[in-house]
């Protein structure tokens, strides 16, 4: 190839056998030179393999990363909603103070008087009152149920971490 024409100008001078030993070497050299263009190819090969591999590591950690946010929101707007429902119960509880002391007032007024309408009144604020205790409880119960998810949401993104700094190295 490259050195032939030097070789065949040369041969003239040099002996049967130191000619044939150089084309041996020659020969030698040129199936090394394969050997290591197999070996780079067979390397590039592998690192196409990898590089895809990374790629899909890295689409399915996007994926996931997507879902912790639509995650988030769904929690922010659970946590909306439980302080909106909060805010009506303290409203509520207002409103049963309120309507305490007037029946207090209207009790004292009337203290000889045992009206039946008196009995019922207090019977329902009493009822009320309950419902807003269970009210308040599947409130507390809900907030918990926010927090372990979001405590599941911070270990997803820990992994994430993890995997993203696995694929990259």
């Amino acid at each position: 190839m490259f050195g032939e024409e030097s070789l065949s100008f040369r041969e003239e001078s040099l002996s049967f056998e130191g000619v044939a030993r150089i084309r041996r070497e020659v020969a030698r050299v040129r199936g090394g030179v394969a050997l290591v263009q197999r070996g780079v190819a067979r390397i590039r090969r592998k690192v196409a393999l990898v590089r895809r591999g990374v790629a899909r590591v890295q689409r399915g950690v996007a994926r996931v990363q997507r879902g912790v946010a639509r995650v988030r929101r769904e929690v922010a707007l659970v946590r909306r909603k439980v302080a909106r429902v909060r805010r009506k119960v303290a409203r509520i509880r207002r409103e049963v103070a309120r309507v305490r002391r007037k029946v207090a007032r209207v009790q004292r007024g009337v203290a000889r008087v045992r009206g039946k309408s008196l009995v019922f009144r207090e019977e329902s604020l009493v009822f009320r009152e309950e419902s807003l205790a269970f009210v308040e409880e599947s409130l507390a119960f809900v907030e918990k149920s926010l927090v372990f998810r979001e405590e599941s949401l911070v270990f997803v993104e820990k992994s994430l971490v993890f995997v993203g700094s696995r694929s990259h190295s």
